[in-house]
């Protein structure tokens, strides 16, 4: 059976001028593709956060509404410590960090909807905390806001 050829095209102006009639072998350009994916899928898993750097985020993003709900607000710049030392940890690691600003309408909507949820929380935690004094409701809001950052990092995508 003879070997299938294609042709490589080095430029596509209208008169075609520029064909490679030597071909290039299937197996050839099957390992080529391969090569492409495989530099992709390194690329994409250096740029992903890890599994502790998520968790470390949530952890403590979910502190802070635990702490603003309890009406300890003085408690909040603990966590905000924590958290830039978890940015700190994660740049050395990687040589890079998350953007401080988001990009696209999609991470702006994600975003906002994170900062309602987070305030809803606080509120909704403080009132069932001061009013029928539930002591569990804002461990619980913390709880509910780790539990989103933790998906929002996880997928990119905001989970309400």
């Amino acid at each position: 059976m003879a070997k299938k050829t294609y042709l490589k095209r080095t430029n596509m102006d209208s008169n075609h001028s520029g064909i490679n009639t030597e071909g290039t072998g299937i197996e050839e350009a099957k390992q080529a593709l391969r090569s492409v994916q495989q530099a992709k899928s390194a690329g994409l898993n250096q740029a992903m956060p890890t599994r502790w750097f998520r968790a470390a985020i949530a952890l403590t993003i979910g502190s802070m509404v635990t702490v603003s709900a309890w009406g300890k607000t003085e408690l909040v710049v603990i966590s905000l410590a924590v958290l830039t030392g978890v940015l700190a940890a994660q740049k050395r690691k990687q040589g890079a960090v998350l953007r401080s600003c988001p990009n696209g309408v999609k991470e702006i909507s994600a975003l906002f909807v994170l900062a309602v949820f987070s305030t809803a929380l606080i509120v909704g935690a403080n009132l069932l905390n001061q009013t029928h004094g539930y002591e569990w409701a804002p461990i619980a809001g913390g709880a509910l806001m780790a539990i989103a950052v933790l998906q929002y990092y996880k997928t990119g995508k905001a989970i309400l």
